[in-house]
């Protein structure tokens, strides 16, 4: 006869337990996704974080955990965060994209951002991590000067700003040459004029 409320308090337990994920008609994700979205409002890009991940990582089959993803990364892009994380933009993204139950709509903002990470440099963020990490696992020499291809870059750039001037400066000697031809012919009438 002991087992009927030991049943009985199983079964409330489970019927609290869904009551307690059940908040005014809402479930538990959605309210950690709006509690993410109030935090975002507020610019606490650490507290949204926390509400975020938790949804998306409990539920990232469901659409609200698709969605929770996807203001994640947002919030990784954001310039107001200072504490965002490219590289995670660009990782939170590429996961957007590897859902397939998301839906389509979801493929171009998910690319879109992908690559707005890498433009904002999050592949350099991600290799600057690794190098932080090999860093501090064993003592390495440190170059402090810039890379090849970060040269090479300057270089072009310094090209490009140069043939801007070249071609600004040959503009402005033909506008001279032709100021100088007309002065001139005018001169040679004045000339006529004169001894005429």
């Amino acid at each position: 006869m002991r087992r009927a409320p030991l049943l009985l308090a199983v079964a409330l337990a489970g019927v609290t337990g869904c009551a307690a994920l059940q908040l005014g008609g809402e479930s538990e994700p959605e309210v950690r996704l709006e509690m993410g979205l109030d935090a975002l409002a507020e610019r606490d890009f650490t507290r949204a974080q926390r509400h975020l991940e938790w949804v998306y990582r409990n539920y990232w089959q469901e659409p609200v955990g698709q969605q929770a993803l996807l203001v994640l990364v947002s919030a990784e892009l954001d310039p107001r965060n200072t504490t965002r994380r490219l590289w995670a933009s660009a990782d939170m993204a590429a996961r957007l994209l590897g859902i397939p139950q998301a839906p389509r709509w979801m493929d171009p903002i998910g690319e879109s951002m992908y690559l707005l990470a890498l433009e904002l440099g999050a592949n350099e963020d991600r290799l600057d991590r690794a190098l932080a990490a090999l860093d501090s696992a064993q003592s390495l020499p440190k170059y402090t000067g810039p890379s090849i291809p970060m040269q090479m870059d300057a270089i072009r750039t310094e090209r490009d700003s140069l043939q801007v001037k070249v071609e600004l400066l040959e503009s402005q000697r033909e506008q001279l040459d032709k100021e100088l031809k007309e002065k001139t012919a005018e001169l040679e009438r004045i000339r006529k004029t004169v001894r005429g």
